[in-house]
Protein backbone atom coordinates (compact mmCIF):
# COMPACT_ATOMS: atom_id res chain seq x y z
CA UNK A 1 0.00 0.00 0.00
CA UNK A 2 1.65 3.56 -0.98
CA UNK A 3 1.23 6.41 1.78
CA UNK A 4 -0.08 9.88 0.50
CA UNK A 5 2.68 12.09 -0.50
CA UNK A 6 3.40 15.84 -0.67
CA UNK A 7 5.56 16.90 -3.80
CA UNK A 8 7.26 20.01 -3.87
CA UNK A 9 9.13 21.68 -6.47
CA UNK A 10 9.97 25.63 -7.87
CA UNK A 11 7.87 26.78 -11.13
CA UNK A 12 9.01 28.82 -14.27
CA UNK A 13 7.80 31.86 -11.92
CA UNK A 14 10.36 31.22 -9.19
CA UNK A 15 7.03 30.21 -6.97
CA UNK A 16 7.51 27.10 -4.15
CA UNK A 17 4.75 24.69 -5.37
CA UNK A 18 3.16 22.29 -3.17
CA UNK A 19 1.55 19.10 -4.64
CA UNK A 20 -0.55 16.62 -2.79
CA UNK A 21 -0.46 12.94 -4.89
CA UNK A 22 -3.05 10.26 -2.79
CA UNK A 23 -2.29 6.30 -3.97
CA UNK A 24 -3.86 5.43 -7.16
CA UNK A 25 -3.47 8.74 -8.48
CA UNK A 26 -1.23 9.32 -11.13
CA UNK A 27 -1.46 13.01 -11.36
CA UNK A 28 -1.26 15.49 -8.28
CA UNK A 29 -3.29 18.04 -7.08
CA UNK A 30 -1.44 21.53 -6.98
CA UNK A 31 -2.26 22.84 -3.28
CA UNK A 32 -0.84 26.05 -2.63
CA UNK A 33 2.01 28.03 -4.44
CA UNK A 34 4.19 30.45 -2.01
CA UNK A 35 6.81 33.03 -3.53
CA UNK A 36 9.88 31.51 -3.02
CA UNK A 37 10.92 34.75 -0.68
CA UNK A 38 8.50 34.47 1.61
CA UNK A 39 8.00 30.70 2.02
CA UNK A 40 10.98 30.09 4.95
CA UNK A 41 7.81 31.72 7.51
CA UNK A 42 5.40 29.62 6.45
CA UNK A 43 6.65 26.49 4.97
CA UNK A 44 6.38 24.16 8.30
CA UNK A 45 2.99 25.11 8.57
CA UNK A 46 2.23 24.30 5.13
CA UNK A 47 3.65 21.07 4.90
CA UNK A 48 2.37 20.15 7.96
CA UNK A 49 -1.36 21.34 6.74
CA UNK A 50 -1.36 19.60 3.71
CA UNK A 51 -0.20 16.20 5.57
CA UNK A 52 -2.91 16.48 8.04
CA UNK A 53 -5.27 16.62 5.17
CA UNK A 54 -3.60 13.93 3.45
CA UNK A 55 -3.17 11.21 7.11
CA UNK A 56 -5.13 12.87 9.48
CA UNK A 57 -5.14 9.58 11.35
CA UNK A 58 -1.56 10.45 11.58
CA UNK A 59 -2.37 13.77 13.71
CA UNK A 60 -5.06 12.10 16.15
CA UNK A 61 -2.07 12.27 19.20
CA UNK A 62 -1.01 15.78 18.08
CA UNK A 63 -3.99 17.41 17.51
CA UNK A 64 -4.57 19.87 14.60
CA UNK A 65 -1.11 21.66 13.22
CA UNK A 66 -0.96 25.19 15.00
CA UNK A 67 0.94 27.80 13.13
CA UNK A 68 -0.29 30.77 15.71
CA UNK A 69 3.89 30.44 16.92
CA UNK A 70 5.08 30.98 13.33
CA UNK A 71 6.24 34.76 12.67
CA UNK A 72 4.23 35.47 9.13
CA UNK A 73 5.23 38.95 7.05
CA UNK A 74 3.41 38.84 3.73
CA UNK A 75 -0.19 39.06 3.58
CA UNK A 76 0.42 37.86 -0.36
CA UNK A 77 0.20 34.27 1.96
CA UNK A 78 -2.83 34.84 3.17
CA UNK A 79 -4.50 36.13 0.17
CA UNK A 80 -2.74 32.86 -1.96
CA UNK A 81 -4.63 30.68 1.15
CA UNK A 82 -7.77 32.75 0.79
CA UNK A 83 -8.10 31.72 -3.12
CA UNK A 84 -7.48 28.15 -2.00
CA UNK A 85 -10.24 28.14 0.22
CA UNK A 86 -13.09 30.08 -2.40
CA UNK A 87 -11.57 27.44 -4.46
CA UNK A 88 -11.64 24.04 -2.40
CA UNK A 89 -14.61 25.12 -0.53
CA UNK A 90 -13.05 24.81 2.98
CA UNK A 91 -12.63 26.76 6.10
CA UNK A 92 -9.33 24.87 6.71
CA UNK A 93 -7.32 27.69 6.50
CA UNK A 94 -9.42 30.58 8.75
CA UNK A 95 -7.44 30.66 11.96
CA UNK A 96 -4.11 30.80 9.94
CA UNK A 97 -5.21 33.58 7.43
CA UNK A 98 -6.29 35.21 10.75
CA UNK A 99 -3.25 36.00 11.95
CA UNK A 100 -2.26 36.35 8.52
CA UNK A 101 -4.17 39.01 8.00
CA UNK A 102 -4.32 40.84 11.55
CA UNK A 103 -0.02 40.72 11.39
CA UNK A 104 -0.77 42.94 8.31
CA UNK A 105 -2.65 45.19 9.76
CA UNK A 106 -0.46 45.65 12.76
CA UNK A 107 2.46 46.82 10.01
CA UNK A 108 0.63 49.03 7.14
CA UNK A 109 -2.53 50.96 5.72
CA UNK A 110 -3.26 48.68 3.04
CA UNK A 111 -3.51 46.06 5.49
CA UNK A 112 -5.16 47.65 7.63
CA UNK A 113 -8.20 49.02 5.55
CA UNK A 114 -8.26 45.30 4.36
CA UNK A 115 -8.85 44.31 7.47
CA UNK A 116 -11.03 46.52 9.23
CA UNK A 117 -13.01 46.72 5.48
CA UNK A 118 -13.14 43.39 4.05
CA UNK A 119 -11.83 40.73 6.12
CA UNK A 120 -14.76 40.53 8.73
CA UNK A 121 -17.39 39.59 5.50
CA UNK A 122 -15.07 37.60 3.72
CA UNK A 123 -13.86 35.46 6.49
CA UNK A 124 -17.65 34.99 7.34
CA UNK A 125 -18.10 33.43 3.97
CA UNK A 126 -15.18 31.07 4.43
CA UNK A 127 -16.58 30.17 7.80
CA UNK A 128 -19.47 28.77 6.39
CA UNK A 129 -17.58 26.27 4.22
CA UNK A 130 -17.25 22.86 5.83
CA UNK A 131 -13.84 22.33 7.98
CA UNK A 132 -11.95 19.24 5.18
Amino acid sequence: MQSPFLKLHIDEENQLCISSVRPGQEDHSLGIQLPVTSASGVLGSAILSHLQILRPDAFLEAGPVDPADVEVQDSGVGHLLLRKSIKEKTSFYVDVMERIFSEAAASGDDGASFYRDSWPTIREHVKSFPNR
